[in-house]
């Protein structure tokens, strides 16, 4: 049964995301939070963390994993475009822990079929368990968590040609793939206590 539901979850998220790499455009808001941060006299600390400096494009864009100074798993500009974007603490903290999973999606791409199935899986149910906790479930507020997610998925991927590769290659690895999704309590989803 759990297989079943695995493949059911992993159709339905393949539609549900639909792959959006122009929600944002990442070049214009990148050189936005640029601007934003000369402006400030002193970095910015968001949920208890100081703030990276926003990196170089071509040196951000050069690798696959990105820069990520302060290595909590989110790379440093998709942090800062967390940060600025939402003002509710809940918010940031699920939408990174939405990022650190796309994160290591990209990480694993590489890694046999089965072992990217059961590592992305897991993640992504939980972090969708982790959203169904903050947003609800009705039709509205589903619509609404899809265009932040898009945001977000955007902005980790549609910069850089390397990172749409290596994220379709890791959906191709998932395809066909029997895998148990994270099995932990509903409430324990989110990786982080609600305000």
């Amino acid at each position: 049964m759990k297989k079943f539901v695995a493949i059911v979850f992993c159709i339905l998220l393949m539609i549900v995301s639909g792959c959006e790499y122009d929600a944002v455009n990442v070049s214009k808001e990148r050189d936005r939070l640029r601007d934003l941060q000369a402006k400030e006299k002193e970095p910015q600390v968001f949920d208890g963390e100081l703030e990276p400096r926003m990196p170089d494009d071509d040196e951000n864009d050069k690798t696959l994993e990105g820069i990520d100074a302060n290595k909590n798993g989110i790379r440093d500009d998709v942090e800062i475009y967390i940060n600025r974007r939402f003002d509710d603490p809940d918010y940031r903290r699920a939408f990174k822990q939405y990022a650190q999973m796309l994160q290591n999606w990209l990480i694993v791409s590489d890694r046999p079929a089965k072992e990217v199935a059961k590592v992305n899986a897991e993640e992504w149910h939980r972090t969708s368990l982790c959203f169904n906790g903050l947003f609800g479930n009705s039709s509205l507020e589903w619509k609404r968590r899809e265009k932040l997610d898009d945001e977000i998925y955007s902005f980790q991927f549609g910069s850089s040609s390397l990172r749409k590769e290596a994220n379709e290659k890791a959906w191709r690895k998932m395809t066909g793939q029997h895998h148990d999704l994270w099995d932990g309590p509903y409430q324990e989803a989110c990786k982080f206590k609600f305000n």
